[in-house]
């Protein structure tokens, strides 16, 4: 993924550590695609991706999504809850633009 010249620095950061067809990116899509904020677990097992709080732990600190609360995982533990920044949403739009050209 490439960020354009007229990006914020974090973008041209987020995109050098971006896949467009990896693991951050399916996960990305399917918060992208939520109604409502996901739990790591949520998210992995939706986009069928192992280790999910690790890639969304990656997504957090490149700034596509943000935590935004707590909920009670599957092992009755306090796991978070996160949703897409402005910036995931674009990254994935711009991804799906890419794919349809």
């Amino acid at each position: 993924m490439q960020a354009r010249n007229t990006d914020p620095k974090e973008s041209h950061k987020a995109a050098r550590r971006f896949c467009r067809t990896g693991l951050k990116a399916r996960l990305l899509a399917v918060y992208v695609d939520s109604i409502e904020p996901l739990t790591d677990e949520q998210a992995a097992s939706l986009a069928d991706v192992r280790q999910g709080w690790k890639r969304t732990s990656e997504l957090i600190r490149d700034g596509l999504l943000v935590a935004v609360g707590t909920a009670e995982g599957i092992a009755g533990t306090p796991v978070r809850k996160c949703k897409p920044t402005t910036e995931g949403c674009k990254m994935i739009a711009d991804i799906q633009e890419g794919m349809m050209r």
